[in-house]
């Protein structure tokens, strides 16, 4: 799920694609709908018209900030925009949503969680990582006010959340790892063929010994050591990369 920062406009971004396949809406035809978190229809954008040409399969729809505002209490609120729009006169249909949330203030990157499991973007990429939920894990685990003041330390402390938040976004992706990792990869001349899919079940613990010892220190104040461990695996040929 796309996730934009509450209050802001944002631009949605909106592929015409018919069973799969990029499909031409005709001109025209094509109209969004906004509903609210609760699935209410929000009055000022139900059926908006979208201008497209006759190459348009492509379109960004301007939703302005006043309709992206949480509600107060929540901490995230769902948007779920309608598409419709006609492909050579048949009607079709299009349903997507977004989050919306405050703005998180962590440090912890795709990047590093990717790192962490030594998968490349390709097997794991940035959106099918999902932070924002790691992020509200911990903090129902700290508390928001306790959360924010370790983000905003500048100590060990700050260090330990951001690594609790990575963790967590580990350990909810490890599951589906067994079905992402590529066991064989080609690129232009180059292929490699992984003889052996790792058992994730070494990550899973290690993950949780590092979140566990994270959420320690920030209990006790003090700093705890963790012994190094190698989590990457073999140089892929195709990505260079662990």
């Amino acid at each position: 799920m796309k996730d934009f920062i509450a209050g802001e406009d944002i631009r949605f971004p909106v592929s015409f694609m018919v069973g799969g396949q990029p499909a031409l809406p005709d001109e025209g035809t094509v109209t969004y709908s906004l509903r609210d978190h609760e699935g209410n229809p929000i009055a000022a954008l139900t059926d908006v018209p979208v201008v497209t040409t006759p190459t348009t399969h492509y379109v960004e729809l301007d939703i302005p900030g006043e309709h992206n505002t949480l509600t107060p209490g929540k901490r995230f609120e769902r948007r779920i925009v309608f598409v419709k729009f006609k492909s050579n006169g048949i009607s079709r249909g299009i349903r997507d949503t977004y989050r919306l949330i405050p703005f998180l203030n962590h440090s912890v990157t795709p990047a590093q969680v990717r790192s962490f499991l030594g998968v490349n973007d390709t097997e794991l990429p940035d959106e099918d990582i999902d932070l924002t939920e790691a992020y509200f894990a911990v903090e129902d685990q700290l508390g928001s006010d306790t959360l924010s003041n370790h983000l905003v330390s500048g100590t060990t402390q700050e260090l330990a959340a951001n690594m609790m938040i990575r963790m967590r976004a580990v350990l909810n992706i490890i599951p589906s790892l067994k079905q992402r990792v590529a066991q064989e990869e080609s690129s232009g001349q180059k292929s490699f063929l992984r003889p052996v899919i790792r058992d994730f079940d070494a990550l899973r613990v290690e993950a949780e010994k590092r979140y566990l010892a994270a959420s320690e220190e920030l209990s006790s104040g003090q700093m705890l050591s963790l012994n190094l461990v190698v989590v990457t695996q073999d140089t892929d040929p195709i990505t260079q990369g662990g």
